[in-house]
């Protein structure tokens, strides 16, 4: 074994990943906020007056996602979104946009975020739960308080919109099958409207726009927004744990150790020598433990199903599977496979850690233009729930299965590709 792990450290892969891993202005490589701290960052986003650079096009970013998740929503929400459409929001100016953080209702509770736009006559009410649950009996009363403050006369003639921010809401299958009050008065949304501000951002950078650094780290952060350079990254990782996969283990093992199991002979044998390295690399150690983890998805697929040509992706803590037959689906121009399979762990919350889900990442704008219709049409057959959202909307996940355990990942990921696979048979034969 110490021969494989000075081969591991020598491994030039190893070295170019290291030099990429290293730190310098992204802060939420270091810290992790909480649920407060992450709507006080949300506050500085959504503030047009502030120092970002970023104006209010973030805030537009948001409106337009909650419009296009809008769909099945009563009252207050269905009365909003069909006054402010993406066009209308486009063309808005927000600079007037007040944020309020931690308002006090009548019945003492609080809400994450009151914004409240005087020149537009719009009030949104945000409720962010970065990963806990929140059940109907909270939806229903904050609904109800809000309704106080909207009855106000100074409010008389605004448009109110009730939003709820989940990082978990991907997952979150019960709101989208359980549209019944007190939820389908809110309009939920995960975090992944962020991906636009990061896009952005970036290019600012590129211009000089130093202070667009913060927005990029937050955004990225939030999201599975995956910059080029991470993308490499992660592929030489994926090859180094495939390649190494005992030392992987080994460091994972040796990594555990409490100091005080620690005893001289430890320290000046191979397990201080992997114990030293994962202590100095950590961040190394747990992608790479994470890539060793998901990889034997690929193998075992392959496995199982030896006639498909996979690709597959890898990412801190998910994975996506693409078959090569669905490449004449995919449009010249396409950043992205307009359709894949992908499985990802859970953050940990109060539903506990090491769960995992799956689905199907539809990005329709991906799609060659020639299959857009029969790959829709085909789609809304078999998963029902793309008859719900906006026919526009750019990234969708289709067909979620969550909360499983690791070794029930390779089984899910053949009963969804299996099940996608089927769907598009046609409109590949077609393309044939």
């Amino acid at each position: 074994m110490n021969h494989a792990f000075q081969d591991f450290v020598a491994d030039p892969r190893l070295r170019k990943a290291l030099e990429s891993l290293k730190r310098s202005n992204d802060i939420f490589n270091i810290i992790s906020p909480n649920e407060n701290q992450h709507s006080e960052i949300l506050k500085w986003l959504f503030d047009p007056r502030e120092g970002h650079g970023q104006g209010d096009a973030i805030l537009k970013d948001f409106l337009t996602a909650a419009y296009e998740n809008s769909y099945e929503t009563v009252l207050c929400n269905k009365d909003f979104f069909a006054l402010w459409t993406p066009s209308r929001i486009a063309r808005t100016g927000f600079h007037s946009i007040i944020s309020i953080r931690e308002y006090v209702l009548s019945n003492k509770g609080r809400l994450d975020l009151l914004m409240i736009d005087p020149i537009n006559q719009i009030l949104v009410i945000i409720e962010n739960k970065h990963g806990a649950k929140l059940g109907p009996e909270q939806l229903q009363n904050y609904y109800e308080e809000v309704a106080v403050l909207r009855a106000r006369p100074a409010f008389k003639d605004y448009e109110v919109a009730h939003i709820v921010l989940d990082r978990n809401y991907g997952n979150a299958r019960d709101e989208d099958e359980n549209r019944t009050t007190p939820r389908n008065r809110w309009t939920f949304l995960d975090y992944q409207w962020l991906e636009a501000g990061a896009d952005r951002a970036e290019f600012q950078i590129k211009r000089g726009n130093q202070s667009a650094g913060l927005v990029v780290a937050y955004c990225q952060k939030q999201t599975d927004y995956i910059p080029p350079e991470q993308k490499e990254l992660d592929d030489i990782l994926a090859d180094v744990a495939m390649d190494y996969r005992s030392v992987v283990e080994s460091l994972e093992h040796s990594k555990s150790f409490d100091v005080s199991e620690l005893t001289k002979g430890t320290l000046n044998g191979e397990i201080g020598e992997m114990w030293i390295f994962s202590m100095h690399y950590p961040e190394l150690v747990e992608r790479l433990c994470s890539k060793a983890k998901l990889s034997f998805i690929e193998s075992r697929l392959k496995t199982s199903l030896p006639n498909r040509h996979f690709t597959m992706e890898y990412g801190k803590r998910r994975f996506w599977l693409f078959d090569e037959a669905w490449n004449c689906l995919t449009d010249d121009n396409a950043k992205n496979w307009p359709i894949c399979v992908t499985g990802w762990e859970m953050r940990e919350s109060v539903h506990g850690a090491g769960k995992f889900a799956i689905g199907i990442q539809y990005r329709p704008l991906d799609l060659d233009e020639e299959y857009k219709m029969n790959v829709q049409s085909a789609l809304e057959k078999e998963f029902p729930e793309l008859k719900k959202g906006r026919r526009n909307a750019s990234y969708r996940i289709l067909g979620r299965a969550m909360n499983f355990g690791e070794s029930n990942l390779v089984g899910k990921a053949q009963e969804i590709y299996i099940r996608l696979e089927k769907t598009l048979a046609s409109v590949i034969a077609e393309a044939d």
